[in-house]
């Protein structure tokens, strides 16, 4: 290319803000795409404005999170009328949706956009309705992150099979068949956009993870961290929510640690959760786990986590069980941010074989544990023994595994991608 390639990076009616998204994954991701030769990114962040309201999100607060991003590029807010949930009546489309075509035109123009990289379906649906009515003459990127429709259905915002989620699985037929490049986070998920599209053009890049933050410290740090914690023997980690109403099962959770507490004796649980420490205090209690044995933590930065995740042996994550069909689908394509920041500090995996994507990844590579909702306590102690009678050869395998999740080698395809789309009319 003789010029560089003016990406626009949308995020439309989501709340990246509050939730950790816009610092951990787009800003991350922004900025490392700024740094490269070859092209240049601004970022135009579409945020609910009830979520300023409701959730105390001000432009200032948007301001002082992107202060890393401001150094090289500049970036744009707008107020947007949508609901608080991400999740759209089919309905309401043009009401909050097309209101913003011609606001998104100027915008493309004023910038020179050639490539809109789209950060998940409302965000797509945007792009894709501007340049059908516009005639605009920019490259889509459909990052499609989740789906949606399914994710609805989850969340209850839409009815299996009713006219929204209908409406909306033709929508995304159309938006799959009508940009120029969609990545998914997983092969799992990019076999399910296969089925669902014409599109050839389906590419996996795996969800970031700050390989500048997340990585294996050195024997005296951990040590150190060990014993800040109280930590004495081996340990089982876990990172994320534990709510009842969530995806990852403390009940499981709880399984797996009293057969790894089998072998270790004095083996310890760390959980590093915003979830409230007397509820899983609870849970565990109620599960027969000794609460003397468990260590909960909260962190509020990705280097605290590093630091947590360093004190440990093996990471662990189970879903639910008794999960339904859409669940099912779902669960199918997920990967987990969560697995990246365990492989990357050399953490062997315990990993439920519901999480599809991620399963499939340890069972390829040798990462680790898979198990299921039927697996006894010998059989899954079994397991857990040949990893650690061989643990110097996992971390390294989870080490090498943890380069796909890495945010530099991510740069390098989505920059090839913009490179590719923007050639084929050339």
């Amino acid at each position: 290319m003789n010029k560089n390639i003016n990406v626009l990076y949308l995020v439309w009616g989501e709340n990246v803000i509050s939730n950790g998204i816009l610092q951990n994954q787009v800003l991350q991701l922004t900025h490392r795409l700024n740094q490269s030769a070859s092209v240049n990114v601004e970022l135009l962040l579409g945020v609910p404005v009830l979520n300023y309201f409701l959730k105390g999100v001000s432009r200032k607060q948007v301001s002082n999170s992107l202060n890393v991003f401001r150094k090289t590029r500049s970036f744009h807010t707008k107020r947007i009328f949508l609901p608080t949930k991400f999740y759209i009546h089919p309905i309401l489309i043009p009401f909050l949706i097309l209101p913003y075509v011609f606001f998104l035109n100027n915008k493309v123009h004023s910038l020179n956009i050639d490539v809109l990289h789209c950060r998940s379906y409302p965000a797509t649906l945007l792009a894709y309705l501007t340049k059908k009515i516009l005639g605009a003459k920019y490259k889509i990127v459909f990052d499609a992150r989740g789906l949606y429709c399914e994710e609805a259905v989850m969340r209850k915002a839409f009815h299996f099979k009713g006219w929204s989620y209908r409406t909306w699985r033709k929508i995304e037929v159309r938006l799959l068949n009508g940009v120029d490049c969609v990545v998914v986070v997983s092969k799992t998920f990019a076999e399910i956009m296969a089925e669902r599209t014409t599109n050839k053009n389906i590419c996996t890049i795996h969800t970031s993870t700050n390989e500048e933050i997340f990585s294996s410290m050195e024997k005296l740090k951990k040590d150190k961290i060990k014993k800040e914690l109280g930590i004495k023997s081996k340990t089982l980690v876990y990172l994320g929510g534990l709510e009842s109403n969530g995806w990852y099962s403390i009940e499981r959770l709880a399984f797996v640690f009293s057969s790894f507490s089998e072998i270790f004796p004095y083996a310890q649980l760390l959980i590093i959760s915003h979830t409230e420490q007397e509820y899983i205090f609870a849970i565990l209690k109620q599960l027969g786990v000794s609460t003397n044995s468990v260590i909960v933590k909260s962190s509020n930065s990705p280097q605290t986590t590093n630091e947590l995740l360093n004190a440990a042996d093996l990471a662990v994550a189970a879903f639910q069980t008794n999960r339904n069909e859409i669940e099912q689908v779902i669960d199918y394509t997920v990967i987990s941010s969560k697995t990246g920041e365990y492989l990357s500090v050399g953490l062997p995996l315990i990993y439920d074989k519901k999480m599809g994507a991620a399963a499939q990844l340890i069972e390829k590579h040798q990462l680790g544990v898979t198990f299921d909702d039927n697996i006894s306590t010998q059989e899954l102690k079994k397991s857990i023994i040949q990893v650690m009678d061989n643990y110097p050869l996992y971390v390294n395998r989870c080490v090498k595994a943890s380069k796909t999740f890495s945010t530099k080698e991510h740069v390098k395809k989505y920059i090839d991608i913009y490179i590719d789309i923007c050639k084929a009319d050339k």
